[in-house]
């Protein structure tokens, strides 16, 4: 995240200096980029989450029967947030947020596993009754994001940057725990 922050940071300031237009596609492939190995890291992220509460198999195993799954099924969601989001803006973060299981259905719903059950529709059904709560834990999550987000070269203030990144990191974490409890005792219920 903070390569992907501070090269974005940098071709914003060549752009701004040299009031040319030839660093918009090299912005536009690094966010594409930065959006491809972020979608790795957070479901790799998510799934050693996972295998360290939940899993007695070896991480590497984990990953490797897991991750592409993972990556799909992340990506599918996201695409279908993003085309109920073109009907209305609305809908789109309601289906966001409704499909923020998936990854845990994908890395520990043993029916997933058993081809029984669809990762997006199951996300959809435990997320019924509990939206106001999921709803408001990304919104603090996502409020303390932008507060611990720092607008600085790594250069001109480096232990301010990293300090935010390292604040940045913890908050995914926390996350990322929250999110698992929560998928975990909505199933028990």
């Amino acid at each position: 995240n903070m390569f992907f922050t501070q090269s974005m940071i940098y071709l914003q300031e060549l752009r701004m200096t040299s009031k040319d237009d030839v660093y918009i596609p090299i912005m536009l492939v690094l966010a594409l980029v930065g959006f491809i190995v972020q979608s790795i890291i957070r479901v790799a992220w998510t799934f050693m989450i996972c295998h360290f509460f939940k899993n007695k198999t070896k991480l590497q195993d984990f990953l490797r029967q897991h991750l592409e799954q993972g990556l799909i099924e992340s990506l599918r969601s996201f695409f279908k947030a993003v085309l109920w989001g073109f009907v209305f803006i609305f809908p789109g973060f309601h289906r966001f947020f409704q499909y923020q299981f998936v990854l845990y259905v994908v890395g520990l719903d043993e029916n997933y596993d058993k081809d029984q059950v669809d990762a997006l529709g199951e996300s959809v059904r435990l997320s019924r009754g509990h939206m106001t709560g999921i709803s408001t834990l990304i919104v603090i999550f996502g409020l303390l994001s932008l507060v611990f987000t720092s607008g600085y070269f790594i250069t001109d203030r480096p232990v301010q940057v990293l300090a935010v990144e390292a604040v940045g990191f913890i908050l995914v974490i926390i996350q990322t725990i929250y999110f698992l409890h929560l998928f975990q005792d909505i199933r028990a219920e």
